[in-house]
């Protein structure tokens, strides 16, 4: 009989929109994306995209990111909603 080894998993959560002025990807949970801003300051945007105790439907209706600014273009626009 053979040993079997055990490993642990890990995920990576990140949350994406498109820039609507130059189209650019934007991880919002990354500054280097955001032109500097840590719009997930004390995990603001995890826990909108992971909620504790509420249906994730109904939560992301109402996920919500203001002022996010595009690194590559400067253009800063609002985030509302979130697809899953």
């Amino acid at each position: 009989m053979t040993d079997k080894k055990s490993v642990r998993a890990s995920m990576h959560i990140d949350v994406w929109v498109e820039c609507p002025n130059c189209e650019s990807d934007i991880n919002l949970r990354d500054e280097a994306d955001t032109n500097g801003h840590n719009h997930d300051e004390e995990c603001g945007v995890l826990m909108q995209a992971c909620p504790n105790g509420e249906h994730w439907s109904e939560a992301h209706q109402n996920f919500s990111v203001k002022g996010v600014v595009c690194t590559q273009c400067k253009h800063e626009f609002n985030v509302e909603g979130l697809d899953w």
